[in-house]
């Protein structure tokens, strides 16, 4: 029985890893934009449309056409990008850049979303040889906080009544869904809009569909109220939770992790996974 709750978390997890791509494709659609336009010659054009209004105050545009020539940003002909990171209105790319002569970049890109829209905030590009890595825009991350849209702003985390609340509302809807075979309900009622805005209930349902069919105690796990253990506010937006229900007789102990933002006042999640101990 464990083994197969166990396969089933797995296959859980391994559903959220498409949807991280699913919530990061705006973010490559923004660099692959940006390198293909630098590629044309067409500077000012990358500078006004893919740079945050941070990266453009730090950095003047020549300052920007000098640094894409002086690493050749401007002969990318291949993008390929592979660990990518999505925290509330903040992002990471990073992947490798193929020049025209064969050359190949390693890059970092760090992304802010701004009116709905990624939009680069930072590009840091390792130098060869042992160097310490410097991104373009000057100012640090570590130090700066970044600018929020009002809609999702929150500046404490939801009392621990609250947090349980999200929790245990979260996973009804979820066992709804097992028991339904379709997750509508939790992309209704669950879901953010943001999240919504990039995932259809049709690819939700393709991506879970063996966690639909698994044949799994879901109630003996659920069975008992959830502990939460760990809450964390970042940027100012997003909530993670990290919680677990206790192991039983029959079944292990199942951890689950959510994100969540508040637009308008209303919770909604942006992230689900699960695993077993």
């Amino acid at each position: 029985m464990w083994k197969k709750i166990l396969g089933g978390a797995v296959l859980i997890f391994a559903a959220f890893i498409g949807l991280i791509f699913w919530a990061t494709s705006g973010m490559s659609d923004t660099a692959d934009n940006f390198f293909a336009t630098l590629h044309r010659g067409d500077y000012p054009e990358a500078y006004r449309l893919y740079l945050s209004a941070d990266f453009k105050a730090e950095t003047p545009e020549k300052a920007f056409e000098h640094f894409v020539k002086k690493n050749h940003l401007d002969q990318v002909k291949e993008t390929h990008w592979g660990n990518r990171e999505v925290s509330g209105m903040r992002g990471t790319l990073e992947g490798s850049l193929v020049t025209e002569d064969g050359g190949a970049i390693p890059i970092t890109l760090k992304f802010v979303k701004a009116d709905n829209v990624w939009q680069i905030y930072a590009i840091v590009k390792a130098p060869a040889g042992i160097r310490e890595t410097t991104p373009v825009s000057t100012k640090s991350e570590e130090k700066k906080a970044v600018n929020v849209l009002p809609r999702y702003r929150i500046d404490t985390l939801p009392s621990e009544e609250e947090r349980r609340a999200l929790v245990q509302n979260t996973m009804k809807l979820f066992l709804e869904g097992i028991h339904e075979k379709s997750f509508n309900k939790l992309y209704d009622k669950g879901f953010s809009e943001i999240f919504k805005e990039r995932v259809t209930l049709q690819q939700l349902n393709e991506k879970f569909a063996a966690v639909l069919n698994a044949s799994l105690n879901w109630e003996k796990i659920f069975s008992h109220p959830p502990v939460c253990d760990k809450a964390e506010l970042e940027d100012h937006a997003m909530v993670r939770l990290e919680c677990h229900y206790p192991a039983t007789g029959e079944t292990p102990e199942f951890i689950v992790h959510l994100q969540y933002i508040r637009d308008h006042g209303k919770w909604g999640l942006t992230a689900i996974s699960f695993n077993t101990i």
